[in-house]
């Protein structure tokens, strides 16, 4: 089968040759073609407008994947909900929804769940804020409704910054969602509390992507020679992580983009703690596989950088700085046996 951008070449040389030629195909091979182009919604909708069998075929395609920017009731919006209200066939056609809030209001989260109750086939949820003001209104009671949807299996949430003990949907506990795949981004550290509070939902985790726990920083923080008073504990990272203790197969961990000053490793500090113990009896022994991702100016990059001077987290050899055994004690957690299933641990940074 071609590539994506071979098939859209193909319908873009001629599109009445090629839409001739297509009517003689099966309908199997016809919706495997069109899965190619399901990025290009312009082309499918062109292909759906040429005859009922292809609209059929094209449909399910079209309708699968979501995306709506949420200010005002839109009228691309209403006639969507309206179109999910009239057919029951449509509305399970939908899998996989992106909202995008605009403004934080309640009438905002009244809209998001006008909709979402519409959609029984729902597998994936993904919602963020497109103004970077929203990020500090954002608290786990806003999101944990969604958490508890029929069907639904990945949930990302962008710009959760607040923890609050949300009171859970009726006839609902912990433990009782179905997601396998959580993925937390605040654009600053995440809140411990917050990991904490998610993670109790779900009954068999599998995936966790989250910003590295952290903490709302003071103003001083930023003075050189300063530090915070309470650095990264391990308990808390194991007391998090309790709930998919034996589920949770692939956790990466993301400081990327978090407000915090080069001279200060306090938070990350886990040297002291692999000396003694090791840090990888803090982690599920389901784990699979570990990523950590890691910024530029990140706390936690491995190599040392070459504009630093402070000669206790960097070296001339270009080796793997002291303060960083703890990724080494991951890396040979496998074949001490503390972390049996454990087949990847992978440093990726990003620029």
């Amino acid at each position: 089968m071609s590539s994506a951008p071979e098939t859209r070449q193909i319908f873009e040389y001629d599109h009445d040759e090629t839409i001739a030629l297509i009517q003689n195909l099966a309908d199997e091979l016809l919706s495997e073609i069109f899965s190619y182009l399901i990025d290009d919604k312009l082309l499918l909708c062109f292909v759906a407008s040429q005859s009922k069998r292809l609209s059929e075929l094209v449909r399910p395609l079209l309708a699968r994947h979501v995306r709506f920017v949420t200010r005002s009731p839109s009228k691309s919006y209403q006639l969507f909900v309206r179109s999910l209200t009239e057919s029951s066939l449509f509305a399970s056609m939908v899998q996989d929804v992106i909202l995008v809030w605009s403004q934080c209001t309640s009438a905002t989260h009244d809209l998001n769940n006008e909709l979402l109750e519409r959609l029984p086939q729902l597998r994936s949820l993904r919602m963020e804020a497109c103004w970077d003001d929203l990020r500090w209104k954002h608290d786990t009671a806003d999101v944990v409704k969604y958490v508890f949807l029929r069907r639904l299996k990945c949930l990302s949430i962008s710009y959760i910054s607040r923890p609050k003990v949300p009171k859970l949907p009726r006839n609902r506990s912990y433990g009782d969602s179905n997601i396998i795949y959580l993925k937390l981004e605040s654009g600053f550290h995440l809140p411990e509390d917050v990991l904490t509070e998610m993670l109790k939902y779900p009954r068999g985790l599998k995936t966790l992507i989250t910003s590295l726990p952290g903490l709302d920083l003071p103003d001083n923080y930023f003075t050189p020679g300063s530090e915070l008073s309470t650095p990264l504990s391990p308990i808390a990272v194991t007391r998090a992580l309790e709930s998919t203790k034996w589920s949770l197969v692939d956790l990466s961990l993301v400081d990327q983009n978090c407000i915090w000053p080069s001279h200060d490793r306090s938070r990350t500090g886990l040297s002291g703690n692999s000396e003694r113990n090791g840090i990888a009896h803090l982690l599920p022994a389901s784990l699979e596989e570990i990523e950590i991702v890691y910024g530029m100016d990140s706390a936690i990059s491995p190599m040392p950088k070459e504009h630093e001077t402070n000669q206790l987290y960097s070296n001339a050899s270009g080796d793997m700085t002291p303060h960083c055994n703890w990724m080494l004690d991951l890396a040979n957690a496998k074949g001490s046996g503390r972390l049996p299933a454990l087949k990847k641990v992978a440093l990726t940074e990003c620029g």
